[in-house]
């Protein structure tokens, strides 16, 4: 899916809040999509690397180390996100958690 789609999709589910706390998630909802896009980047590349000389001795590779943190500021973005569809009510926060489980289906 194209990252402005994306976007779009996700920002449909945003608008059903009041347009003010909308406003204020739509960048959080293009940098989720950004994360997303770079999730995937960091997942095609090594995330261990093993010691020649001693094979039982392994370290994460800056990759791995930028996936982590990568990962953590989108898990935070996510929780934001919902936090405030739940306290709009509706099924926004349902909508948005089917919509986040696709990316989770590319990824596997």
């Amino acid at each position: 899916m194209d990252e402005n789609d994306r976007i779009s999709e996700l920002n449909k589910i945003v608008d059903t809040i009041d347009g003010e706390k909308a406003g204020l998630l739509r960048p959080i909802v293009e940098n989720i999509v950004y994360m997303e896009t770079r999730l995937r980047e960091l997942r095609a590349l090594p995330q261990i690397r093993i010691d020649k000389r001693n094979p039982s001795r392994q370290q994460a590779t800056p990759a791995a180390k930028l996936y982590k943190e990568t990962m953590q500021s989108y898990t935070n973005a996510v929780k934001i996100l919902l936090t405030a569809l739940y306290r709009q009510g509706g099924n926004g926060a349902d909508e948005l958690i089917e919509k986040l489980k696709e990316f989770e289906i590319e990824q596997s």
